[in-house]
């Protein structure tokens, strides 16, 4: 079977600026990470040029994409940098380091083809558990995934770069799982820059995926709809993650 192919534009930040948009109507909102807080766990990962958003999934251990490490063959090892509480003036951070990564290949001429993109996932240990100070999620399992049925069951939260993350984190609060496919959810969530590594949450509070890229049948750069996820069974698994 041929790969399926369409245009992806990772969604992290890589220090440049995007004119990156919302096409539609923009219900996205900003909540509160403050301590106690049931989004305190979310923050941000600052490495390898880049910024994506991470979140605590136990005391000590921060998930988000591995894309922005790709001139690194294994990003193991490497030192990242967590951001919890942001904006919320509770701000907590601790440098880290990669324990475990998916090992994606994303070179440039590779980043049309969704089925690399499941492999997008990488764990950095925190070098102060702010686990402890901000708690940690709770993980999903695919045997939870919502249906069809019920069309508007997840939340998306992060901080992408057209919103000022001052004002806490982002959050499209009503948004779905539209297809399901090998190591891979596609889903209606508002991804944009600054995106990368952030939960897909049901409606417990379970983290059931990570956003990893957009899709886009033309060459734009604009969020039309159609967004990729690596499931939490693929990512949290294969790290030998327990679920919820």
């Amino acid at each position: 079977m041929r790969p399926i192919v369409f245009a992806l534009f990772l969604a992290s930040t890589i220090s440049c600026p995007s004119n990156a948009a919302i096409f539609g109507i923009d219900d996205r909102e900003y909540v509160s990470t403050a301590p106690g807080s049931p989004y305190s766990p979310i923050g941000l990962v600052k490495g390898f040029g880049a910024y994506t958003t991470g979140t605590l999934i136990n005391r000590c251990d921060v998930l988000t994409v591995e894309h922005p490490a790709e001139k690194w063959r294994d990003p193991t090892g490497e030192r990242v940098t967590f951001f919890g509480a942001i904006g919320s003036g509770h701000q907590r951070w601790s440098d880290g380091t990669i324990i475990a990564a998916g090992g994606i290949s994303l070179k440039r001429s590779d980043r049309r083809n969704i089925q690399s993109t499941g492999s997008d996932w990488m764990i950095a240990r925190l070098d102060d558990c702010l686990g402890d100070k901000l708690g940690w999620a709770r993980l999903g399992t695919s045997e939870a995934w919502p249906t069809e049925n019920d069309p508007r069951h997840l939340q998306e939260a992060g901080f992408p770069m057209d919103r000022d993350r001052k004002l806490g984190l982002s959050l499209d609060p009503a948004c779905a799982i539209r297809g399901v496919a090998d190591r891979m959810l596609f889903h209606d969530c508002a991804t944009m820059p600054g995106n990368s590594g952030g939960p897909l949450l049901d409606r417990e509070g379970h983290v059931i995926g990570i956003v990893t890229a957009l899709i886009n049948p033309t060459d734009e750069d604009v969020f039309i709809g159609i967004g990729l996820a690596v499931p939490i069974d693929v990512a949290g698994g294969a790290a030998g993650l327990p679920p919820y």
